[in-house]
């Protein structure tokens, strides 16, 4: 008995293992970024059959992260700022939540672990300003040239 499907036709020899994507994976890596390698991450995700998606986060999460080092040292104006596994973990997380939900899905449904509650909140937070982030004053003249129109 195995929790899922996937588990089970895999130990019948029925399903192929991620060996395929994580290949597709090696080769960005060489030449791409870490915001490019998160979004090859998500599209393998969400568009081809990784057999183990959290295994398949573990092995690369590290690949992730580079950018968020980066950013977080300057915008900080710390040079020698150092980040925790789990903190780096949890912001690679954070980046391909927001990608996840571009995308109207999210980690969750993938099987994926999610970002602690705090970097959560933010991405809640972000999607509310974003919606909420409309120019009145654009729309009010829409409005005025546009309603004469209506039936």
């Amino acid at each position: 008995m195995h929790p899922t499907f996937q588990l089970a036709y895999k130990s019948l020899g029925l399903l192929g293992d991620d060996k395929e994507w994580a290949d597709a994976l090696c080769e960005a890596i060489a030449t791409a970024t870490s915001p490019q390698i998160r979004q090859v991450f998500v599209s393998l995700v969400l568009f081809y059959e990784v057999g183990d998606p959290n295994g398949f986060f573990l092995q690369f999460c590290r690949s992730m992260h580079d950018d968020i080092v980066c950013c977080s040292r300057s915008s900080l104006n710390m040079p020698n700022l150092l980040m925790s596994d789990d903190e780096l973990r949890n912001y690679v997380l954070y980046k391909l939540e927001l990608l996840f939900n571009a995308t109207s899905t999210s980690l969750e449904k993938h099987k994926l672990p999610m970002p602690d509650e705090r970097l959560l909140i933010e991405i809640r937070n972000r999607l509310l300003r974003k919606e909420l982030n409309y120019d009145v004053i654009d729309l009010r003249s829409q409005h005025s040239t546009t309603f004469p129109l209506l039936n």
